[in-house]
């Protein structure tokens, strides 16, 4: 803590002493252009950070007194650039970049890709699974929506869980997932009906995805004859 605090007061201090300078520049290019405008004495000034006690910086409490206006504006006009800076600084520094969706689900070299999240339905989380078709994303950078094939869904109570069967019992248990709108695929997996399923994905919590890489089976037809066939024929 102690030295967290040590950190702050050095940095304010330094932004401080910049933000100052920075004034004092524009003053004296402002002196400089317009010669009706008052010129700050800068050696004054390091005087008076310096300690010294010479005239001209024992000077400074009458200034300040017979121009209380200029001084106050020089003040707040300081802190208003320092604090607008930064707040700027601090927002740069503390944002992340967002997820590259695009490359997560449209990476090169890679067959096809299995997303799985799970949803929040009146009190329980239902899991859903299924092969990335299409997905939409948003100029902030969100992801929207997915269309998954081959989707099913799954109790996230049931993640994890193998699903015994019993003898004489399979059938029963297959035609209840059925009634309920799919097949089931074991493990507690449930077909869901339809070619796509479309999910929208502002309200999922977790996302997984597994990546599965295929390979081309070449044609019997355009193999070669193996080594050795016209020996033995």
């Amino acid at each position: 803590m102690e030295q967290q605090l040590s950190l702050s007061l050095a940095v304010a201090l330094i932004a401080a002493i910049c933000g100052h300078l920075l004034m004092l520049t524009v003053l004296q290019i402002g002196a400089w252009v317009f010669p009706s405008w008052h010129r700050p004495d800068l050696m004054a000034v390091v005087q008076l950070l310096g300690g010294h006690t010479n005239p001209s910086a024992a000077g400074a409490p009458r200034a300040l007194s017979e121009h209380p206006f200029c001084v106050g504006i020089y003040i707040v006009v300081v802190t208003f650039v320092m604090w607008t800076v930064g707040k700027r600084v601090n927002k740069r520094l503390e944002r992340k970049e967002p997820a590259d969706w695009y490359q997560l689900l449209k990476p090169d070299d890679v067959g096809f890709v299995v997303l799985t999240a799970d949803f929040a339905f009146s009190g329980e989380t239902m899991l859903f699974k299924g092969v990335v078709l299409e997905f939409r994303i948003s100029k902030a950078g969100d992801l929207e929506r997915v269309v998954l094939g081959i989707a099913a869904r799954k109790s996230f109570a049931l993640a994890g869980l193998p699903q015994p069967v019993q003898a004489g019992s399979a059938g029963t248990a297959s035609e209840k997932e059925e009634g309920e709108g799919g097949r089931s695929l074991g493990y507690g997996w449930i077909e869901i009906p339809g070619e796509k399923v479309v999910l929208q994905m502002r309200d999922a919590k977790t996302v997984n995805l597994d990546y599965f890489w295929t390979q081309e089976v070449p044609d019997r037809d355009s193999d070669p004859e193996p080594a050795g066939a016209e020996e033995a024929v």
